[in-house]
């Protein structure tokens, strides 16, 4: 295929993938502020000057639950990504970036 040939196979995958991109980054992201909002209570509950103190109780299976939820989304988002920067050249797009955090 030709530099001025368009693959419209391409440019139809991509334009898929991205919005696919798009609605599992929303999941990933709703998974995170549900473990989130539970961790924040733990800290937020509770009073150990109380009298009688009051302690909450700790979850770990729910926890997680709540972060295998979280890999579950994360795993589907980055096959995504990936098929997505696999199209995208030939489609004359942009890879998507990833940012990796230490």
């Amino acid at each position: 295929m030709s530099d001025n040939q368009i693959n419209y196979e391409a440019v139809g995958r991509c334009k898929i993938l991205l919005e696919k991109i798009k609605t599992q980054h929303i999941d990933r992201t709703k998974a995170i502020s549900d473990l989130r909002a539970v961790i924040y209570s733990l800290h937020q509950k509770g009073n150990i000057n109380y009298i009688p103190p009051e302690v909450v109780v700790f979850d770990a299976e729910n926890l997680t639950r709540l972060v295998d939820k979280i890999g579950l989304a994360d795993s589907e988002l980055m096959r995504t990504v990936s098929e997505y920067n696999n199209w995208c050249h030939e489609a004359g797009e942009k890879p998507v970036k990833l940012i990796e955090i230490e």
